[in-house]
This record gives C-alpha cells, sequence and structure tokens, in this order.
C-alpha cells in the first residue's frame, strides 16, 4: 500500500513537471513599419520553437525624441493578441543623453491561450499609432533603460509565459532594414533599443471643392508640413472610383499653409469627384477625403419621360458634336441591368428605354458622352 502511494505522488508530480511552462531566454523584438506612414509594429521572435505559450505578461517602451518633434504626439494601440490589453504610462525618458516622450506599453495577458512560436519566425504583437505631431519624420525607439528606468516605471522590453519571464536579456532586440539595434548583454541592467523612422504625414486641415462658372474651386489648408514635403497632385474622377491626375501644386516650406487650385473644363456636366494625393520627396504620400461637385452643362442635358415608369420611358440627350453616348442601367445595389450604346449626333437624341422586364423598385440610369456624365434616379412601379 505504501509503494501504491509513493507511485501515485510521483506521478502526479510528474504531471505537473510535464505541464508546467518552459522558461529561458527566448524571446527578442524589433520595429517595423506600420499599416500607416504614422504607425509601428511590435515584432517578436523566438530562437527555439515553443507550444502552448501565452503570454502573462507583455511589456515595451517607445521612446521618440522631444527634439524631432516638439509637442508631444498622442497615439493608440492596437494589440494583435485577442488575449492582451494594454495599460499606458508616459513620461520623459533619457537615454545616451537624449530626452525622449516615454510611452510605456503594460500587456496583461489572460494564460488561457494556447499558441505555437517556430524558431526564427517573426509575430506581430501589437501596432501603435502616432497623432498630432507638428513635425515630420520621427524617430521611434523600443527602448531599454539600465535597471528600468530611474523614477519614471519599468522601462523595458519584457514579456512572461504563464507567470515566467521568458525574455532574451542577453538580446532583448535584433535588427532588420531601416533599424539600428544595440544591446550591451546584461539584460535588465543594460542599455539598449532598435529604432526606426516613422513619417508622421501632413495633416489637411480642410478640403472644400465647389463650382463656379462651370469650373472646379478647390481650397485646403495644411498643417506639420516641412522640408520633406514635396507637392500636391489633383486627381479627378467622373464614377467616384477612377481617379487621373490632372495637375500639381508644389509644396511650400511653411508649416501650415493654404493652396488652391481651380479645373478649367467646360465640358463637364453632373457629378464629378476630387481628392488630393499628398506626395513627400521620398515617394510616399498619402490621400484625401474624397469631394464632389454638381456641373450644369447647357451643351449636354439628359432628361427621362415618364419616372415613375410602368413599363418604357423615354431618354432625351442633347449633344453639342457627334459622340457615342453610353447607357448603363444599375438597380439599387449596383448591379447592372441593362447597358447600351447610341451613335449620338449633334442636338437632340431620343432613345426608348425598356423596363418591362425588370422587377418593381429603384433604378439609377447612368448616362456618358466623351467627359460628360450624368446619372438619374428612376422608379419602376
Amino acid at each position: 500500500m505504501k509503494k501504491y502511494f509513493l507511485l501515485l505522488t510521483f506521478a502526479f508530480f510528474s504531471q505537473i513537471a510535464f505541464c508546467q511552462p518552459t522558461s529561458g531566454k527566448f524571446f527578442s523584438a524589433t520595429l517595423k513599419p506600420g499599416s500607416q506612414l504614422n504607425s509601428v509594429y511590435i515584432v517578436v521572435k523566438s530562437n527555439t520553437t515553443l507550444t502552448g505559450v501565452s503570454f502573462s505578461t507583455f511589456e515595451f517602451e517607445l521612446g521618440i525624441p522631444t527634439t524631432s518633434v516638439g509637442s508631444r504626439p498622442n497615439f493608440t494601440v492596437n494589440s494583435f493578441d485577442p488575449t492582451i490589453t494594454y495599460a499606458t504610462d508616459g513620461a520623459i525618458e533619457t537615454q545616451d543623453g537624449q530626452d525622449y516622450y516615454g510611452y510605456g506599453f503594460s500587456g496583461n495577458g489572460s494564460a488561457n491561450g494556447s499558441s505555437l512560436f517556430t524558431a526564427g519566425v517573426e509575430y506581430t504583437m501589437a501596432e501603435v499609432f502616432f497623432t498630432n505631431s507638428p513635425t515630420v519624420p520621427a524617430q521611434v525607439r523600443l527602448m531599454q533603460l539600465p535597471n528600468g528606468g530611474t523614477g519614471t516605471g519599468n522601462v523595458y522590453f519584457y514579456v512572461a509565459d504563464h507567470g515566467f519571464d521568458v525574455t532574451n536579456t542577453d538580446a532583448q532586440f535584433y535588427g532588420g532594414p531601416g533599424t539600428t539595434v544595440s544591446n550591451d548583454g546584461n539584460g535588465y541592467s543594460g542599455s539598449s533599443y532598435v529604432y526606426i523612422n516613422v513619417v508622421l504625414p501632413i495633416k489637411l486641415s480642410s478640403f472644400n471643392a465647389t463650382s463656379k462658372n462651370n469650373n472646379a474651386l478647390l481650397n485646403w489648408t495644411v498643417e506639420n508640413q516641412d522640408a520633406t514635403s514635396s507637392h500636391f497632385e489633383i486627381e479627378r474622377s467622373i464614377n467616384g472610383t477612377d481617379f487621373n491626375s490632372i495637375g500639381t501644386v508644389n509644396a511650400t516650406s511653411d508649416s501650415k499653409a493654404t493652396y488652391s487650385y481651380t479645373d478649367e473644363n467646360t465640358n463637364l456636366s453632373g457629378i464629378v469627384y476630387y481628392r488630393l494625393k499628398m506626395v513627400n520627396k521620398d515617394g510616399q504620400f498619402v490621400y484625401s477625403d474624397v469631394k464632389s461637385v454638381q456641373f450644369q452643362n447647357a451643351a449636354f442635358a439628359v432628361t427621362l419621360y415618364p419616372n415613375p415608369v410602368q413599363n418604357i420611358t423615354k431618354l432625351n440627350v442633347t449633344l453639342d458634336q457627334a459622340q457615342v453616348i453610353k447607357v448603363i442601367v444599375n438597380d439599387a445595389l449596383g448591379n447592372r441591368i441593362k447597358q447600351m450604346e447610341i451613335a449620338g449626333q449633334k442636338g437632340m437624341n431620343k432613345k426608348t428605354i425598356d423596363l418591362s422586364t425588370v422587377p418593381k423598385g429603384s433604378y439609377m440610369i447612368r448616362v456618358q458622352a466623351g467627359q460628360n456624365l450624368q446619372t438619374l434616379p428612376i422608379i419602376k412601379n
């Protein structure tokens, strides 16, 4: 009986030992460009393959030099691990004689997940977005201060699996394209970093588009502009989807500036769409929101009668020159119901549209002749 008890005891504690998560110096981290110009990814990899990993703690510290951005940028964080939520703090940190706006991210995991980390494979843990900065570009640094910093709370990269430290304290950070890495091998007593330059996009304070004498007048105001800003490309679309560049305005050297552009095109009619492509000298760019302008062109007139319609409606199109007229009928979901082309002549053109076979409901008839476009709603009773 005693022997049987000893065997059970051995089996019980053996099971605990086998279930206990592995601890050791496994995980290193780096920064990479994020999904937007003003964001960074926090990426990790393990030096050995680990199974059943669930981070109970995931901490990291980001720093932006105070001299590079002036005022402190705001931020948001997006966790790629659904079991981790982040609490944050902020302070002025000093590393290598440089003051940084600090962003401490303390991630608390549930330790209920179970993930596989293959040796040498990179895994994205979170993305941090920076906004409200007056200048570009900005250096973002993944930081490690000696002993976690003095009087500012813990400032280091640290991860724990099921409560066990699995940080590679000898080499907390690893480098890559566009990064600079430093590890002194002293772990939490050392001073290590990896940094990357992130271009914070120009802030568009306002953008308006209006029509006057059948011209489109575009006006916009920007902030955060500096020597890296190159120019603005004005793009136009007649369908709201396909845009073409129609002009360029060079950026000034002023931090805040107001610009304007006039699209002089007397052939425009109906709704025309505009957007700005804001380009930096390195080729990176961001788009503005899309604005629309309603044009009236006496040389291009479109009417439908009757509307609402029982079965057949008559389309009248007036042209100032002979050209092909394209007609498309879409339902309320944008599905194409009918499509036809008319050999348009100068003056009045008439076309009968048969809607007897389509269900009752609301439709849109899109009429285009060259650069002229007009879309009219029609109801089938």
